[in-house]
């Protein structure tokens, strides 16, 4: 039954996406697409969500020939929810089975065969596809939409496709966006030096913009007087307040129902939801930031930019005249937002992007084209860590002298371990009478033993490797308190994060990986128990015992 109710919703998010292509903005721009496709090599699209750019402009390519040859059109998501929906919708239009000529690929999940022409996908898959075929020589155009929200895959995909380019003049790069970011995007493009300076042999214009008509009608914004304390509490009291005051705009409302959807950032522009009228913003989003200096990811709530202000508004207006009710003042959108968000890659750790760039064959990894370079503190951190950081260092050296090698190198990549018991509810009892035994696990049988015992022999054969651990995370140890947090050495207090095995567990004494900053908590994870005498033992010139 849940299954069938799940697909019915789905059905009816499909149906609310629906509109004509016909009578799309982007209808009327068709053949001035293809000629800008075809004569430069960089489309930069600019169209606010609901313009049909991302739905229309791959069958305009397919129809126009870009994929004969068994050429390939790709078009790049940053959200999995709009790869999935948006090739289902196009494979609607299109009148073939999803999966055949249109078809997606996010992970662990792909819909593609041999026929496809018209590929989703997420950045991220893009770039694990340019790991195995460095030219991306299966495609003839990509196109990377929805490029304004700056992730960190986007922007790494975007270098990725202006080297490619230089060895592959036929391909096509498609940037859309739905900000008014385009001229960015052009310069980017336009400089093909490594040096940021445009080659002799390429002074032809590389890039060109394009605009699409959007919202067709007015959308009056309406600010609060005074800044509210409680923005969880107005939201819910202006809703109630539209319901009463406005019911005359919904006519007909079907069974005298009105929709009221509650939505994350992902509405700005991943997706498309007809009939909205009524738009209100808190004027906040969830942002994850990294600190190199403490190495602490927060993920805090910001003010949006005045941008991110504008995308919302723009929901509203798109079938007839709309309201957006902001729960901020004039004041706070002129003077405390910013006009565009800061890009994920001047906020985050980089050392998973500079080990990717490593992977894709970038040997100069500081030198890599960006759109937007990444501030030289988080490169430096970046750089530090991909050679490994003290603590994981230590603990390999020392795994030779606990006889645990190769556990501790899967840590290391994994920073994860296992739990030594093997709990069931009907072998409870006897497998806390059999813990007191544990160090027998050691004998030649052991195998057997930890069987007959109720023990997982592979994780308690790395019982060492705790101790190994406190030689180096001897400074991320933290003690639990009555209240059920944790208090570090320098006195911060945290808690185990939801996802960690220790989470409400009642402990004494732990090490930890990872620290990470959440609204007003700080959460640890990768927590491994251990014992109070082991800092003694192995970080005597840290720790001492007071009397």
């Amino acid at each position: 039954m849940a299954s069938a109710d799940r697909a019915t919703e789905s059905e009816e998010f499909l149906v609310s996406l629906y509109r004509p292509s016909t009578i799309l903005p982007i209808t009327r721009h068709r053949d001035a697409l293809l000629y800008l496709v075809k004569n430069y090599p960089v489309t930069i699209v600019v169209g606010q969500t609901g313009s049909g750019k991302t739905t229309q402009l791959p069958q305009y390519l397919h129809q126009a020939g870009w994929t004969e040859e068994d050429k390939i059109i790709a078009c790049t998501q940053p959200r999995r929810v709009a790869a999935t929906t948006v090739a289902t919708r196009v494979a609607e239009e299109m009148g073939v089975r999803l999966g055949e000529e249109v078809g997606y690929s996010i992970r662990f999940e792909d819909m593609t065969s041999p026929r496809t022409r018209i590929k989703y996908m997420t950045d991220g898959m893009l770039l694990r596809e340019a790991l195995v075929d460095p030219l991306l020589s299966k495609y003839s155009v990509v196109m990377i939409d929805e490029a304004h929200e700056r992730s960190l895959s986007t922007d790494v995909l975007l270098g990725i496709l202006k080297k490619i380019r230089r060895r592959r003049k036929d391909l096509r790069i498609i940037v859309s966006s739905a900000t008014l970011q385009a001229e960015e995007f052009a310069r980017f493009f336009g400089d093909e030096g490594e040096g940021g300076e445009k080659r002799d042999e390429e002074k032809k214009e590389l890039a060109k913009i394009i605009s699409l008509e959007g919202r067709c009608y007015p959308v009056d914004v309406l600010y609060l007087e005074e800044p509210t304390e409680n923005y969880l509490e107005k939201a819910v009291q202006t809703v109630f307040d539209i319901h009463l005051k406005q019911l005359a705009v919904f006519d007909p409302a079907p069974e005298n129902y009105r929709k009221v959807i509650v939505s994350t950032n992902i509405a700005e522009a991943s997706v498309t939801i007809e009939n909205i009228v009524f738009v209100i913003d808190c004027g906040f989003v969830k942002l994850r930031t990294f600190d190199p200096r403490t190495g602490i990811e927060a993920l805090s709530a910001v003010p949006v930019s005045r941008a991110s202000a504008t995308q919302r508004a723009g929901r509203a207006g798109r079938t007839r005249t709309g309201k957006c009710f902001r729960l901020y003042t004039q004041k706070a959108f002129n003077d405390v937002m910013t006009e565009a968000g800061i890009p994920e890659i001047q906020r985050s750790n980089l050392a998973p992007v500079l080990l990717q760039l490593k992977a894709l064959g970038i040997d100069n990894v500081v030198r890599f084209d960006f759109v937007t370079p990444p501030p030289s503190e988080l490169m430096a951190r970046a750089l530090e860590l991909l050679f490994m950081d003290p603590m994981t260092a230590k603990i390999l050296l020392n795994s030779v002298n606990f006889q645990c090698t190769d556990q501790i190198l899967s840590i290391a990549a994994m920073t994860s371990v296992q739990n030594v018991f093997i709990t069931h509810e009907s072998s409870k009892k006897p497998a806390e009478s059999a813990k007191p035994f544990a160090p027998k696990a050691s004998k030649p049988n052991a195998a057997k033993w930890c069987k007959d015992h109720y023990l997982n022999f592979r994780a308690l054969s790395r019982a060492g490797i705790r101790r190994c651990l406190t030689t180096g995370y001897f400074a991320h140890a933290a003690r639990m308190q009555p209240d059920g947090s944790f208090r570090s050495v320098n006195g911060m207090q945290m808690w185990a994060h939801p996802s960690s095995v220790m989470f409400n567990r009642k402990v004494d004494w732990v090490v930890f990986h990872e620290v990470v900053e959440t609204g007003k908590k700080t959460f640890i994870r990768d927590v491994t128990v251990i014992e109070k005498d082991w800092l003694l033992e192995y970080a005597p010139g840290f720790y001492q015992l007071r009397r």
